[in-house]
């Protein structure tokens, strides 16, 4: 019994020096409370005898009310930008920027132009440019124009050529069949240039300037090493028999909207020549040729000879021509060649009606090129450049030239290509595809392709009206001396 009683005292005792331990205000109790002007700073128990303090700036119960919303809370700035924090009229805050602030040290740009190069020709432009020296990174691009400006380039009062603006900094001049001294007013400030005629190859005793017989004229010419790429605007004649009611033949152009797409009645048509053209220029591309053609006109059209399809293409809007669909008795194509382009006259032609490489043929044709001495049938050097304007056999292998009469006619011959370029392979080695000496057809392209492109000069001077129908006047009596040459029949 005893010892029953002393250990409910020693258990009493335990109890009673706090066991459970000493009691503490739940935590966010507020322990004291104070204002240090509108913030409101209170002390904040934390439940284990500790507090924390808690700051609330702009207290309605230290005295603060809300101003009006759109009162100015603070300025500052973030390089040339200026930022104003305003009230909301609440408890919140908005913020304004002001990029260009003179308040942030912005001075207006001033710009300074610069004519890069000032003379040109309808080829080569006069470029000017536009820069603003007081920028530098971060505020310029990669190709040192300024990012944060608004700033648009205006252009006015040309007199002489024709402008193309590149972008917001740059402008192009090319020529536009006329030379001399020109004004352009970019931005109310007034710049002088040049548009010259273009450079030639010179021809004495039909020898021209790198030394190479050359028949006709003297063409534009920039230098061996240059590989700028021209248009050759052209229109295809596509053989159509119908006659009105008084039997007369039907000359109709084929026009289409590209907004209608198939809808229109001559998608067929369009996108037949289209898909045709790409073929064209894939293979002048793999040939090294710096041409390619853009279908610029379509007819439904009919035509007895090479003599009549060259007069109904005679003023038409255009470069060169083709006439598809039919040609002389058992042949795919014919043509009359040319060693002249005359501006805004005559328009090389050629007639063809079988594949890709037929068009080509025809149109290699009109433009001085013929079938090679080594030619089995209708053997001919080249009518411009006869040392190597024409067509070869097996020039990579058994890849013929395409002038030539050869089953594998895949190429232009092309003295500074080898056969593994143009053919994209590994298997001829160092074999080069074709010589100068001997055949070379897409160089003798290239000699006068800047010629051929100016037949329809669309940015010349006082040109011809253009053609909306074709003439249906094609007989022999039209024909003139320059038309007395040699067809070449295929």
């Amino acid at each position: 019994m005893m010892r029953y009683i002393i250990l409910c005292a020693i258990g009493a005792l335990l109890s009673a020096c706090g066991g459970s331990g000493p009691s503490h205000p739940p935590a966010g109790t507020i322990l004291t409370s104070s204002c240090n002007e509108y913030t409101l700073v209170e002390t904040v128990a934390n439940g284990s005898g500790g507090s924390t303090v808690r700051e609330t700036e702009r207290s309605p119960e230290c005295g603060w009310n809300p101003p009006e919303a759109g009162t100015i809370s603070e300025q500052y700035c973030e390089d040339y930008t200026q930022v104003t924090v305003y009230h909301d009229g609440e408890y919140g805050f908005y913020e304004e920027r002001e990029e260009q602030s003179y308040d942030c040290g912005w001075e207006d740009p001033v710009a300074v132009f610069d004519v890069v190069i000032p003379s040109g020709d309808r080829f080569n432009p006069v470029v000017i440019e536009v820069r603003f020296e007081q920028f530098d990174e971060p505020y310029v691009d990669e190709d040192g124009r300024p990012l944060i400006i608004d700033w648009y380039l205006e252009p006015t009062d040309l007199t002489i050529g024709n402008i193309e603006q590149i972008d917001d900094y740059t402008i192009h001049i090319y020529g536009d069949s006329r030379v001399g001294e020109g004004v352009v007013s970019l931005n109310e400030e007034e710049f002088l240039y040049t548009i010259e005629s273009e450079p030639t190859c010179s021809v004495d005793n039909q020898v021209d300037c790198q030394g190479y017989k050359q028949y006709g004229e003297p063409h534009i010419y920039y230098g061996e090493a240059d590989n700028h790429i021209v248009t050759w605007e052209l229109a295809v004649l596509l053989y159509d028999l119908r006659e009105d009611s008084s039997g007369i033949a039907i000359h109709e152009e084929i026009t289409f909207d590209p907004d209608s797409g198939s809808n229109d009645p001559y998608y067929y048509y369009w996108s037949r020549w289209l898909s045709r053209i790409d073929q064209y220029n894939a293979f002048y591309e793999r040939s090294g040729v710096f041409v390619r053609y853009e279908l610029k006109k379509l007819y439904l059209a009919s035509w007895g000879s090479a003599e009549s399809l060259e007069s109904l293409t005679k003023k038409l809007p255009v470069d060169i021509a083709l006439g598809y669909g039919t040609s002389y008795p058992d042949t795919c194509g014919v043509a009359y060649p040319n060693r002249s382009f005359i501006e805004s006259t005559t328009v090389p032609t050629g007639m063809s009606r079988c594949t890709i490489k037929t068009d080509l043929h025809e149109l290699g044709h009109s433009i001085g090129l013929a079938h090679g001495p080594n030619n089995e049938r209708y053997a001919k050097s080249g009518y411009i450049f006869p040392q190597f304007g024409h067509g070869w056999y097996d020039l990579c292998g058994a890849y013929d030239g395409i002038m030539s009469y050869g089953y594998n006619d895949e190429l232009h011959s092309n003295s500074k290509l080898t056969c593994n370029e143009i053919f994209d392979t590994t298997e001829f080695g160092e074999t080069i595809a074709g010589g100068r000496d001997y055949a070379d057809s897409a160089y003798s392209i290239n000699r006068v392709r800047y010629n051929i492109s100016l037949v329809h000069d669309e940015h010349a001077e006082n040109l011809p009206s253009e053609a909306e129908t074709l003439s249906i006047e094609a007989s022999a009596s039209e024909k003139t001396e320059e038309d007395e040459r040699v067809i070449i029949i295929d």
